[in-house]
């Protein structure tokens, strides 16, 4: 049947994939909570959540990296060419007690990868119409410390600024 190096090889595929999917499920919360965030405009905790996301991220490079490297040997020992392999030539070679296993991490790796993909879009969307509200508002504050807005006496000449806070007051 299978020998001992080629079951463990996919049993290390099989453990490496489940792996990164967990992460990718954790990204996912994470751009969730970042969303959260982003709507409460809570600058402190959407920072906080930036930079474990980034940490996640990195090990996130590790693992794609071994998995990587992981088919490289699968493909090599299996004699393809160039040392790549699809996920339907590796499939394939699964052991039959494996493939049923193998394919619903795939479905569900590729389900976790969409919600992700339209979380982040909908995040950026955010982000970007907050960033208009925000420059509408500055534009406001801008035209509005242009104009005379204070109360003057009749016949006094104005000594205003162009500042918004006036702290002759």
């Amino acid at each position: 049947m299978y020998s001992g190096v080629r079951q463990l090889l996919y049993e290390n595929f099989l453990n490496l994939f489940k792996k990164e999917y967990e992460l990718y499920c954790q990204l996912q919360d994470m751009a969730e909570r970042k969303q959260e965030a982003i709507v409460d405009n809570n600058v402190e905790k959407l920072t906080e959540i930036m930079h474990n996301e980034q940490e996640l991220i990195d090990k996130i490079s590790d693992m794609e990296e071994k998995r990587r490297e992981l088919l490289a040997e699968i493909a090599h020992k299996q004699g393809f060419e160039g040392d790549k392999i699809s996920f339907q030539q590796l499939f394939t070679l699964f052991p039959e007690e494996d493939k049923a296993e193998l394919k619903e991490l795939k479905e569900d790796f590729l389900e976790v990868l969409s919600d992700l993909q339209t979380t982040n879009e909908s995040n950026r969307q955010l982000i970007e119409d907050s960033l208009k509200i925000n420059n509408f508002t500055l534009q406001l504050i801008r035209q509005a410390a242009g104009k005379n807005v204070t109360y003057k006496k009749p016949g006094k000449k104005d000594e205003g600024s162009d500042h918004i806070i006036d702290r002759r007051a």
